[in-house]
C-alpha cells in the first residue's frame, strides 16, 4: 500500500485469499493472534487495500488475478471472490484449503495464464 516505493506491480494473483474477509476470523480472533486482525470483516486496512487494488485494475494499471474453491472450509468464495474478468479468475470445486498449492494442473494452469502473459523472465520462474 506505500507510495513512492519504486516498486510497480503489473499483476497481482491471489489463491484462497479472504479480500472479502474472513467470517471464521471473526469466530476464532484474539489480541494474541495479531496477523489474523487483517482477515476480520471489518479491517479498515484489508478493504483499504483491495479498494486500491479495484481500481488500479479499473484503470489498467493492474491484472487481478483469483483462484477460489467451494471445496474449501476455511476461505469460502463469497471471501474470495473480486469483481475481475472470468479469465483472470479461477473457481474450483475440488481444492481444499491445503491441496491447492501441490495439485501440478493447478500450478500449470497459473503459470500458462497468469504467469506467462505477464512475466517477460521467465528464465527465473525455471528451476
Amino acid at each position: 500500500q506505500e507510495e513512492n516505493t519504486g516498486v510497480k506491480v503489473k499483476a497481482l494473483g491471489s489463491l484462497s485469499t479472504p479480500w472479502n474477509g474472513s467470517s471464521i476470523a471473526d469466530l476464532l480472533y484474539t489480541d494474541d493472534l495479531v496477523p489474523q486482525k487483517e482477515f476480520l470483516t471489518t479491517s479498515k486496512s484489508r478493504i483499504a487495500l483491495k479498494n486500491k487494488l479495484l481500481e488500479k485494475s479499473r484503470q489498467g494499471d493492474l491484472s487481478l488475478y483469483t483462484f477460489s474453491s467451494t471445496f474449501d472450509p476455511i476461505v469460502r468464495p463469497h471471501s474470495s471472490e473480486l469483481p475481475v474478468a472470468s479469465e483472470n479468475k479461477i473457481l474450483s470445486k475440488h481444492h481444499d484449503h491445503s491441496s491447492l498449492m501441490a495439485d501440478p494442473f493447478l500450478a500449470q494452469t497459473i503459470r500458462r495464464d497468469w504467469i506467462e502473459p505477464n512475466t517477460k523472465a521467465l528464465s527465473v520462474l525455471k528451476a
